[in-house]
């Protein structure tokens, strides 16, 4: 949750893997708000697929072609800066999709509902409305998470079941000014007493300002 504990375990996990005698290298990524706007099953297959069509939130696409910039880089296919080209490159040309597009047909799946991502069902939505004004200071991700269990997106035991039509659109992050009223995120959840609690996790989880934060890179 520091900096600080986030380089030391970078260091630990890149040490294992190369004593297990793979090429191994950690990038740390800003965890203070939501990478991309999904939080869920369904919900995450369409950000990926919107990603994939260059319509993706631009910190989670940046993200994701620092990653794969990063294991072709591992590979041997260059530079960091070349590789992250090639990534940018191939997302944008649509080869990324395309290729996206394979993997899903190769394993028996149906890429009709890649083609048209809105056949993939998502819950019944609930919007969630700021009961502030002000800029959004600080946002406790955790609790974003047990939001996302709240409407069972997620497991809190093992042996629990997993929703996959739930989840949450985050609309404002950090850094964002919201009006008392304005939208801030939409839940999804056929339960409706789910949402509502969930809602109250969503505002609880924030903290807001008169005046904007530092931007951290992501």
């Amino acid at each position: 949750k520091t900096m600080i504990a986030a380089r030391d375990l970078a260091h630990a996990m890149v040490s294992i893997g190369n004593m297990a005698g793979k090429k191994t290298h950690a990038v740390i990524t800003n965890m203070d708000k939501p990478l991309g706007t999904a939080v869920g099953n369904a919900i995450e297959v369409r950000e990926a697929i919107d990603t994939m069509q260059g319509r993706g939130d631009s910190e989670f696409t940046e993200l994701c072609i620092e990653l794969t910039g990063t294991m072709l880089m591992i590979s041997g296919a260059g530079t960091l800066d070349e590789c992250k080209k090639t990534a940018a490159d191939h997302l944008a040309d649509g080869r990324a999709f395309a290729k996206f597009r394979d993997f899903i047909g190769a394993q028996g799946g149906d890429v009709s509902y890649v083609d048209d991502p809105e056949k993939i069902r998502i819950a019944k939505p609930h919007e969630v409305v700021s009961d502030r004004s002000g800029y959004i200071f600080q946002m406790n991700t955790e609790r974003y998470g047990s939001a996302g269990l709240i409407l069972g997106a997620g497991r809190a035991r093992k042996e629990d079941s997993i929703d996959h039509s739930a989840g949450i659109k985050v609309l404002k992050k950090t850094g964002d000014r919201v009006e008392k009223g304005d939208v801030i995120a939409v839940t999804y959840c056929d339960i409706d007493s789910r949402a509502d609690e969930a809602a109250k996790t969503i505002l609880a989880a924030l903290e807001f300002s008169d005046k904007a934060p530092e931007n951290i890179p992501v």
